[in-house]
């Protein structure tokens, strides 16, 4: 291939490719827009109505206790189960004390993994943090 040739091929592929950014561009602002509409819809659908109930142990809990809650905690629970260096952090402590508390817990929510870790349910973690007793909970 001659040297003009290959110019002439390398600005038929830019003015393609600036076409195809074009059309991506268009169809991203096409969807974006779907996905608005579809989501007003659904809010004027729902419009009026009461909130759904809580459908996991974890919407339950924070439905029930979110107002006594620090901003961390939400994030904190986002997970099912934590391990022991999550919940140190999370509690601020060091883990002398922490094995302390937990021995004076009535059922930790305790998992204990195939390499010998602990993971502790991050719900049993706060309710602890908030001073909740899971058995008057319900």
């Amino acid at each position: 291939m001659s040297p003009q040739e290959n110019l002439a091929r390398r600005k038929d592929l830019r003015r393609q490719i600036a076409s195809l950014e074009q059309q991506i561009s268009s169809k991203r602002a096409e969807l974006d827009i779907c996905e608005m509409d579809a989501g007003l819809d659904l809010l004027l659908a729902n419009a009026g109505r009461p909130a759904s109930a809580p459908t996991s142990e974890t919407e339950s809990f924070i439905a029930k206790y979110g107002d006594q809650f620090e901003p961390h905690y939400f994030e904190f629970l986002e997970q099912e189960y934590r391990g022991t260096a999550d919940v140190l952090e999370f509690w601020g402590i060091k883990e002398s004390t922490f094995r302390r508390k937990i021995k004076q817990w009535t059922e930790p929510d305790v998992l204990r993994g195939g390499s010998g870790n602990y993971r502790f349910k991050t719900i049993s973690i706060v309710r602890q943090m908030i001073h909740v007793d899971s058995e008057t909970e319900g």
